[in-house]
């Protein structure tokens, strides 16, 4: 697969049969430390713990890192974890870089004027700051 950038900044893999499979945006991307690090990919790791009915992955500013990783988790009904059990079940699933260094537990994530598709301009100004 190649991976592109199109005009407005959608990150994309084309397979050999020539089909287009969108990864992400450019703007969403969290520079962390040099690294690039996709917030759908960290987004799939974390969706696969049994209590997490859904999350957003954004970056936060971070005088070191530049910015760092921060997950806003909806839990599963009747469910519980940990701030420490999501990110500990982060480290065991992807890079180490790559794993949130907090996470904010919410009742719902923000959606945006459709009500269908996240909102990550109304998630950077509620849980963006450090």
């Amino acid at each position: 697969m190649v991976q592109r950038e199109w005009e407005a900044g959608d990150l994309a893999t084309v397979d050999a049969q020539g089909y287009i499979y969108i990864k992400g945006r450019k703007s969403f991307m969290i520079r962390s430390g040099g690294e690039n690090i996709s917030p759908e990919a960290v987004e799939a790791v974390i969706m696969k713990h049994p209590a997490v009915s859904d999350v957003a992955v954004l970056g936060v500013p971070d005088e070191f890192w530049g910015e760092v990783v921060r997950a806003v988790v909806v839990l599963k009904e009747g469910m519980k974890a940990s701030e420490e059990e999501i990110i500990q079940f982060c480290q065991q699933n992807m890079a180490s870089y790559q794993k949130p260094r907090s996470v904010v537990f919410a009742d719902e994530l923000p959606l945006g004027p459709s009500d269908i598709r996240l909102s990550r301009k109304a998630l950077k100004e509620k849980y963006g700051q450090p």
